[in-house]
């Protein structure tokens, strides 16, 4: 059986017949994607075949819920100047979200039938939305999409310099990676605790080097959770704290979704350090470390972490008092004063026994910015 197809090539302007069996060694056109109002292209034309392409792609909208692939063929740039195969629609994606931050990486298929596979997956949640067609039968009308869903290359400069603004950001610590979803709700109680800042980064690998089988462990601001993902997976038992339910919602929540495992030996509590008693009577050990990273900034001075780190001390002495104080770990970033008015603070404790670590002992890959951090180490010697 032969086959006849003829088919525009959009290169020459001229009509370009093929004549053979439904088996081809190279692609006869280009297998291309529209970003926008122009292509790009995922298969070139002349590709031995099967032949495979991909592209990482990303929102141009806040928020946006849906992303809209049109495959086209052809050889021009211009949308209009190509030939609409088909439309892969992608929706359900999360929100909130930032343009630009969102990963979903496009993969594609040509095979020597000139079958088009293609599929779209969600970085994220690793979803996939497949796709299947044929280079040379269109299953759509030609024309730009007028509904939303647009998309744009994604860009890995603008993710690695912006990491605040994506939502999900992978993190290797502790020897393993970490999904660390960020929340960036604007204007509610989030806030700066939806955030992974990089004092967190630095405080998860740091600890990785010491050994936390069974250690009873507070945590300080828990943030978005990464600290005590690492410590549950280390073998810890980690009460995390934050002044406001949403954060340790957040941090509950990544916790969960990365050591589900060790969720039976997390807990959160809603507290703030600055004020009130931590309720150590009811926990069922001494606390044996107390933790935490980026508590000191312009909008947050030192002195109440002074008094915070004072009165775990002293609680835990009233609860506890035949156990030993439990020894604080801080990671504080230098940002303007308040991380060195802390230290300040501290040496001049009574009873507090104060050691800064240095730039060497500093995990591989901060040792060149470790200038920018004060890592404490914080014991109460006092009778």
């Amino acid at each position: 059986l032969m086959w006849r197809w003829a088919w525009i090539a959009m290169a020459t302007g001229e009509i370009l017949a093929l004549e053979g069996p439904p088996q081809s060694s190279v692609s006869p056109l280009s297998l291309r994607v529209a970003l926008g109002a122009i292509t790009e292209v995922l298969i070139p034309r002349g590709s031995a075949l099967p032949a495979e392409g991909a592209l990482k792609v990303t929102t141009t909208e806040d928020d946006q819920k849906v992303a809209r692939f049109l495959l086209m063929a052809g050889e021009r740039g211009p949308v209009e100047e190509n030939q609409q195969l088909g439309t892969l629609l992608f929706p359900g994606l999360s929100v909130p979200s930032s343009r630009g931050f969102v990963e979903l990486v496009l993969r594609a298929t040509v095979t020597p039938d000139l079958g088009v596979q293609a599929e779209a997956t969600d970085q994220e949640t690793g979803r996939v939305v497949s796709w299947r067609g044929h280079l040379l039968q269109p299953t759509e009308a030609a024309g730009c999409p007028s509904d939303p869903g647009g998309i744009q290359r994604f860009s890995e400069n603008l993710a690695s310099t912006m990491p605040a603004l994506a939502r999900l950001r992978r993190i290797q610590a502790a020897g393993r990676e970490f999904a660390i979803e960020q929340h960036q709700h604007r204007g509610d109680e989030v806030r700066t605790g939806g955030v992974l800042w990089e004092s967190g980064v630095l405080l998860a690998d740091y600890l990785s080097t010491r050994e936390w089988v069974g250690k009873r462990v507070v945590e300080l601001g828990c943030g978005t959770g990464l600290v005590a993902c690492a410590l549950l997976h280390l073998g810890a038992i980690v009460v995390a704290t934050d002044s406001q339910a949403k954060v340790v919602e957040v941090a509950r929540a990544n916790v969960v979704r990365n050591v589900p495992q060790g969720a039976d030996r997390f807990s959160g509590l809603v507290w703030d350090y600055s004020g009130g008693s931590l309720g150590m009577a009811a926990l069922p050990g001494p606390v044996e470390f107390v933790v935490g990273s980026d508590l000191v900034y312009p909008s947050c001075p030192s002195e109440p972490l002074v008094k915070g780190v004072l009165a775990i001390f002293q609680e835990h002495r009233e609860v506890f008092p035949d156990a030993p104080a439990p020894e604080v770990i801080l990671v504080l970033k230098i940002r303007y004063h308040q991380a060195t008015e802390f230290l300040h603070a501290a040496q001049g404790q009574p009873g507090w026994v104060v050691r800064e670590v240095g730039a060497e002992d500093f995990p591989k890959g901060f040792s060149d910015v470790a200038h920018t951090f004060h890592l404490l180490h914080i014991q109460d010697r006092a009778l």
